[in-house]
């Protein structure tokens, strides 16, 4: 097996992953520009809250074949692959994915003295490939997309469920060393692969968001039905997923999609689908507004109903899964924006915080005061932690 020399440009939930299970074959640098997320690395300390990532973070300083760097002087001319998964954020002004930080990235790889080939994981605006093909005539750059889970994204790159090789030059001598140089990364063998042109790739990335978004707004819809007619909810939800063509999975009821993927790729095709003749994806983005909406107020029936004097509604963790640190976008934040639009003073328990100097609700740490203060307690996802004042919490999470 080939040993290959792989710079990872970004050290995020993708980059991570994609760099230690990279790091078992090959030579690997994980830059990032982030001098603070470096340093907690190299010192052994895994900047999410992944247990893979963590335990792997632990034996960092005595693995000679990966390197942490935030200087990015060299890196490329010597790599064979550089692996770019920096962000491309939701971009309000020009209604798109940003791509700023990505072009960023390969005007640098554009001036190395031998360019490598790249492969992009960063999820893309439609076009993107088309752009980067026309701009950059010299360079080999192939579209990858990734599809992994928060909490268990190592797993899922040793795991893949298929390989989406994007590349606008089909005829590429380079598309068989990128199949192999995933593929030797895999437990399983028999990994479907499918060779795409970009945009074809760019697609099924943002197809595959959208319709997980979808199966998480109709499950919501059931769930909304079921609390307004006092049915039980589970119950309905559990024989709609015995049928196997709908599947037990995906289908726990929540305050609403969130996090870094699912609300801005869902708006990426909004904005693509603007002039043309379809109604899902637009009632897609919609429906997990009315849901929010409908959670907010009836969090306000049920302290209405409780008529205490000065009331305070307690939000219990802001992370939309459990064992995840990551609350980009999480449902519960709109919520707690409309409760506070409302005069409602809300509290906060995150235990994974890091900082919450931008938010305008009060955090409190002990989780005791926080159970004894709070007139109501409204959890997205249920917790053992909970159980003694199961009376004051609000939840929609009956799995």
């Amino acid at each position: 097996m080939k040993k290959r020399k792989i710079v990872v440009v970004g050290a995020g939930y993708v980059g991570i992953a994609v760099s230690i299970v990279f790091s078992d074959n090959n030579d690997i640098i994980l830059y990032d520009i982030d001098y603070n997320k470096v340093e907690l690395m190299k010192s052994g300390i895994s900047p999410i809250n992944d247990d893979d990532m963590c335990e792997f973070f632990k034996s960092v300083k005595d693995n000679n074949c990966y390197t942490i760097t935030n200087d990015s002087e060299g890196i490329f001319d010597k790599a064979d692959y550089v692996v770019i998964a920096v962000p491309t954020n939701w971009n309000q002004d020009n209604h798109s994915l940003d791509v700023t930080a990505l072009c960023d990235v390969i005007e640098q790889i554009k001036n190395s003295n031998k360019p490598p080939i790249i492969i992009i994981k960063s999820t893309l605006p439609l076009g993107t490939m088309d752009y980067l093909r026309h701009k950059y005539k010299a360079l080999s750059i192939f579209y990858v997309p990734e599809f992994l889970r928060e909490g268990s994204a190592v797993k899922d790159e040793r795991n893949l469920t298929r390989l989406i090789i994007g590349t606008n030059d089909f005829q590429s001598y380079h598309v068989k060393d990128i199949r192999s140089l995933f593929l030797d990364t895999q437990t399983y063998d028999d990994i479907p692969v499918l060779i795409t042109c970009g945009k074809e790739a760019e697609l099924i990335k943002l197809y595959s968001n959208a319709f997980l978004a979808l199966r998480v707004v109709f499950f919501n819809e059931i769930d909304t039905y079921a609390e307004i007619e006092n049915l039980d909810s589970r119950r309905i939800i559990e024989g709609v997923s015995l049928d196997p063509r709908i599947g037990n999975f995906y289908n726990v009821p929540s305050f609403g999609y969130g996090g870094y993927c699912l609300p801005k790729d869902t708006r990426e095709l909004l904005y693509i689908y603007k002039k043309l003749p379809a109604d899902i994806i637009p009632s897609l983005v919609q429906a997990n507004v009315t849901r929010k909406r409908y959670i907010a107020e009836t969090i306000i029936r049920r302290i209405e109903q409780i008529k205490a004097s000065n009331p305070l509604i307690g939000i219990y963790r802001l992370n939309m899964k459990r064992d995840s640190d990551n609350f980009r976008e999480a449902a519960v934040l709109d919520i707690i924006a409309i409760l506070m639009d409302e005069g409602y003073k809300v509290v906060v328990f995150e235990p994974l915080r890091k900082s919450f100097d931008n938010y305008l609700f009060t955090v409190l740490d002990d989780l005791e005061e926080f159970k004894k203060t709070c007139s109501i307690i409204v959890a997205n996802r249920m917790s053992n932690d909970l159980l003694d004042v199961c009376e004051k919490v609000y939840t929609r999470d009956w799995f």
